[in-house]
């Protein structure tokens, strides 16, 4: 199932997901959420419609087990990871920089404590997943993150970008796939 951006996962308060979403969450045996990196995108009471949507399936798994039962595998994806690099750290060397930071620790802040608290007790032990990721990635050579600002609030490539080119290096879209599929990583030696 797929929710695009905007869809009905995550309504703002006191809507609820649809019925309909919630039934195929509580059915699967994992679940990808994918949360905007930029902070002016992400909702403000993220957290809050964390809890209502993780709440509803684990009301919804009760139902059809009969007892609480917990989601296998939840990964947690935080976009645009380049964002979480201060605007002068995104140069040269930006990579490396993003490399240093604890994506679990990322997400704390960026959640907050009730939509971090909402995914951990609906997950059983060991089955979440945080991640920082970019699909406009950055420069191999470099390390330098692609997406600049677009000037009117939003984000762009520079006019050099070959998404397809040699240099072109997205960040960890692969890891946390794998993660829902298999429940381990093989996270080392990814960029090397």
């Amino acid at each position: 199932m797929a929710d695009p951006p905007g869809g009905n996962c995550l309504p703002p308060p006191p809507d609820r997901p649809t019925p309909e979403i919630v039934n195929n969450l509580a059915e699967a045996d994992g679940v990808l959420l994918v949360i905007p990196g930029d902070p002016n995108i992400r909702p403000r009471d993220i957290g809050k419609r964390l809890r209502i949507l993780m709440d509803d399936i684990a009301a919804r798994r009760r139902s059809l087990y009969g007892r609480p039962v917990p989601i296998p595998r939840v990964a947690i994806c935080l976009t645009m990871a380049e964002l979480f690099l201060a605007p002068t750290l995104r140069g040269a060397g930006a990579l490396g920089r993003l490399e240093g930071l604890d994506p679990q620790l990322v997400a704390e802040h960026a959640l907050g404590a009730e939509g971090i608290a909402a995914v951990r007790n609906s997950v059983a032990t060991g089955g979440e997943w945080y991640s920082l990721v970019s699909v406009f990635g950055f420069e191999r050579r470099t390390g330098r993150a692609q997406a600049v600002s677009d000037g009117k609030g939003g984000w762009t490539v520079p006019s050099h970008f070959q998404p397809h080119g040699d240099d072109w290096l997205p960040y960890r879209l692969y890891e946390p796939l794998e993660f829902l599929a298999r429940g381990v990583c093989w996270r080392d030696g990814i960029l090397s």
